[in-house]
């Protein structure tokens, strides 16, 4: 009896979760929007004729991101981190990549074609991917137990981005390699616990949003340049846990901790009993 009443001592104290749990994550525009605003600015400083019409030029626009993949959640740990879902190279070599979305072209054919750049043409990108380089632990503050609720969190990520320049643009900068930032990735998970009852736990990734930039020289009409490429990440993200989970154990509070108390006393009386006999 007294070894029945120690095993139900030990559950109490055991959590609910003790380890990362794999999940699954993916664009959803019910969620919310997926894209990123790139914006093209160009500074021209020389006193002349061609920085008089491209000096300030600057542009943005809109593309709309997809993605799919993996994660890791660890809800004693109160963290996530996203697997790795490409590989991509930014100069120095393939390696592997995480969080990565890929985005419709903006070209003359989709009406999202870059103003004309006087002396320069229409800048039209293809191909449009941003990624993460790393991928540390996310600290989630007040996860543990995955209960339904919405949880903020913030942190530094090595990002970074490619594409295709084409049109007039590709003869003064070939394409867009972004080197690795560190950006802030902040957001909010959104645990809406076992909504469709299959023993997985469904959650958002709400409000996901990072910025990154970089400066690139060239020349417009034989006057030197710098062009700078930009772009304000928001991402929406719907998922689910992928492996069935344990029915959570509630956190001891005052009465647990006196039964967890008492049954320990009992057990322990109970085995000295035994021992005497």
């Amino acid at each position: 009896m007294y070894r029945s009443m120690l095993v139900i001592a030990l559950t109490l104290t055991l959590p609910a979760l003790a380890q990362a749990e794999p999940g699954s994550w993916e664009t959803d525009a019910g969620v919310g929007s997926n894209e990123v605003e790139f914006t093209l600015a160009i500074t021209c400083p020389a006193v002349s004729f061609v920085c008089d019409y491209v000096d300030g030029y600057a542009d943005t626009q809109i593309s709309v991101m997809s993605g799919s993949g993996t994660l890791q959640i660890d809800a004693a740990g109160e963290f996530f981190l996203f697997d790795s879902d490409s590989t991509q190279d930014v100069g120095s070599g393939p390696q592997p990549a995480y969080f990565t979305l890929t985005g419709t072209d903006m070209v003359t054919e989709t009406q999202t074609a870059f103003a004309l750049i006087p002396f320069a043409g229409v800048p039209e990108i293809e191909n449009p991917v941003v990624f993460a380089l790393t991928d540390p632990p996310i600290d989630v503050p007040g996860l543990a137990g995955l209960g339904p609720g919405d949880y903020s969190f913030s942190q530094t990520m090595s990002y970074s981005a490619l594409a295709d320049v084409v049109g007039d643009l590709e003869f003064i900068l070939p394409g867009i390699v972004v080197p690795p930032n560190d950006i802030v990735l902040s957001g909010v998970l959104r645990v809406l616990g076992d909504v469709d009852l299959d023993g997985r736990i469904e959650y958002e990734l709400r409000g996901v949003t990072g910025s990154f930039a970089y400066q690139v020289p060239s020349t417009i009409g034989g006057e030197p340049v710098t062009i700078q490429v930009s772009g304000h990440l928001t991402a929406n993200l719907a998922g689910e846990t992928l492996t069935v989970q344990p029915i959570p154990t509630p956190a001891l509070g005052p009465v647990g901790l006196v039964l967890l108390s008492m049954l320990l006393s009992v057990a322990g009386m109970a085995g000295i009993g035994a021992l005497r006999r």
